[in-house]
């Protein structure tokens, strides 16, 4: 039987959970639905404000970022790509600058601006597309857990 988009969502955000908990992260669950589908406290004892995105149309994420540069600042946006593995698929740690630098607006409302990723494309001015300038951001789980080691619980390298 297919999933419905909720089922879908919500697979994502346990997977990112999960993967989160065995990195070691002290992982927090919000009640009340704001956007906010996790918070991170970092081993500098900052938290971080997850938001899971999830798709199945490869290379193309969309999702609400605030206008706030503090806000911003503390924001990620995790994308599960499951185009090519919905088993196993690409996972994608975006600081909110970043998510917002290499997006373009496609909408707003109240203090947060809708954004669209298109990581097969190529920004304007740039000679590579976005899924390889932006590459070092796959499975980059340090920038959420605050491991400045560069390395993760399973003993892989991380990217720096």
């Amino acid at each position: 039987m297919e999933r419905t988009s909720q089922q879908k969502g919500k697979f994502a955000e346990f997977l990112v959970f999960s993967k989160l908990i065995e990195e070691g992260a002290d992982l927090y669950l919000p009640v009340i639905d704001t956007g906010i589908d996790a918070v991170v406290r970092q081993k500098d004892g900052t938290y971080k404000e997850i938001q899971v995105k999830s798709t199945e149309k490869e290379w193309s994420l969309a999702a609400w970022v605030p206008d706030n540069l503090q806000l911003l600042r503390r924001r990620f946006i995790v994308w599960v790509d499951m185009s090519k593995s919905k088993e196993n698929p690409e996972i994608w740690v975006f600081p909110g600058e970043i998510f917002k630098d290499y997006s373009t607006k496609i909408g707003a409302e109240q203090n947060f601006t809708h954004r669209r990723l298109d990581l097969g494309g190529t920004r304007r001015g740039d000679d590579q597309p976005r899924c390889v300038l932006l590459n070092k951001y796959c499975d980059a789980w340090r920038l959420l857990t605050g491991d400045i080691r560069g390395e993760s619980k399973r003993g892989e390298a991380s990217l720096t």
